[in-house]
């Protein structure tokens, strides 16, 4: 029974037994205050534990967290400064070939002879589609035939732009052999040799279609000799008469596509259309018009190494059939023209030569291979330079 808290003290009878009683105060009707105190112990401990555990849970997932955003901060940090390091380097100015002055002909009259056709290359009919030779090297270097025959080597009187050491004379091809397309490039190079000679070099763009500079007389005929090896064919450089033979193409004019000059821009890079527009690199190969024997850049864009020793007056001595040059001398020829040098010396007669180790950024060559299985007699050894160099540079007034 329960009694207002003002009544504690009082007496009064018990309704159930009328018996007088002294009133005593009222218990909790929940529980007694020991339990009370207890409950709010445990429960303020365990608020404790569970505060303490959702810390150390906070703490540990903030270190997580960390761990994983620390790489990639480092990440952007790092590509950040390489981006800021190229960027830099772009505003960079190119290498140039140092001091390399532009070309100057010689002041030659002009003789050359109007509207002159030209003549037809010797047993190619105009419909016949191109004899390529099958099972091409993987290294991708394609090969045209080049038919034998007869033509005239050197240059007329009347050409413009001519030199004495160009004297026609008849020449006979006796045997068709193949000759490369197109320039060697970069790529073949590379597959081959394993090595980028042109690597950080001057006046020099990298990549596969480019042709492979910086390049001597003996360094072409060591991969020649590799490659042969490899692939269990002949390949090697073509002599001088073969050179101006498959640049010909049956032709008896200043180059393979007649005389007109304003039509070498579609057949050659020269100084008129690259280094006079401040493209001062050899280009890619095979950007050009291909003469009637389907060779690409026999005029122009890089100078071309032949296995010939050269001789200033061997035109004059040399067999009409299969003539190979001299049998010693101090420089190799190098023919074509390149990006640097004017019209002039990209003509299909003109002459140059350089001693056997010569490399420069206008350097290259293109090969020949065998027709058959035969292997050609070995080119004699390159000979120490001795004297001066008649074309070289600082020298040379054709340069």
């Amino acid at each position: 029974m329960h009694f207002p808290a003002a009544a504690v003290g009082q007496k009064g009878k018990c309704g159930g037994c009328q018996q007088i009683v002294t009133i005593q105060p009222d218990p909790s009707p929940l529980m007694p205050n020991s339990v009370n105190k207890n409950m709010i112990s445990a429960l303020a401990a365990a608020g404790c534990g569970v505060l303490l555990v959702f810390g150390l849970a906070l703490f540990l997932f903030s270190l997580v967290l960390f761990f994983l955003l620390l790489p990639s901060q480092t990440a952007n940090q790092t590509a950040n400064q390489t981006a800021g390091q190229t960027a830099a380097k772009s505003n960079e100015p190119p290498n140039e070939p140092p001091n390399e002055p532009p070309n100057e002909p010689p002041n030659e009259p002009p003789n050359e002879p109007p509207n002159e056709p030209p003549n037809e290359p010797p047993n190619e009919q105009p419909n016949e589609p191109p004899n390529e030779q099958p099972n091409e090297p993987p290294s991708g270097m394609t090969f045209k035939k080049i038919p034998a025959g007869t033509f005239k080597m050197g240059s007329p009187k009347t050409e413009t732009g001519r030199l004495q050491r160009e004297h026609q004379h008849k020449v006979t091809i006796s045997k068709a052999f193949y000759m490369q397309t197109t320039e060697l490039t970069q790529g073949q190079w590379k597959a081959v040799m394993g090595s980028e000679p042109w690597k950080g070099k001057s006046s020099v763009r990298e990549g596969a279609n480019y042709p492979a500079t910086f390049v001597s007389w003996n360094d072409a005929i060591a991969y020649c000799k590799k490659l042969s090896e490899k692939e269990g064919q002949t390949y090697r450089l073509p002599t001088e008469a073969e050179w101006e033979y498959a640049c010909r193409a049956g032709t008896e004019t200043t180059w393979s596509f007649g005389n007109n000059i304003k039509e070498l821009n579609d057949y050659a890079w020269y100084d008129e259309n690259a280094w006079n527009l401040g493209e001062k690199y050899a280009h890619q190969v095979g950007l050009k018009k291909p003469n009637a024997f389907g060779l690409y850049d026999m005029h122009g864009n890089v100078w071309e190494w032949c296995y010939d020793y050269y001789g200033e007056d061997y035109y004059r001595r040399s067999p009409e059939s299969d003539p190979s040059g001299p049998t010693e001398g101090s420089f190799r020829i190098l023919r074509s023209g390149d990006w640097t040098f004017l019209e002039s010396f990209t003509r299909s007669a003109y002459r140059n030569a350089k001693v056997a180790d010569s490399r420069w950024n206008h350097y290259g060559f293109r090969l020949v291979r065998e027709f058959d299985d035969s292997t050609p007699s070995a080119p004699p050894s390159a000979n120490p330079l001795e004297g001066d160099n008649p074309f070289d540079p600082e020298t040379n007034p054709f340069k």
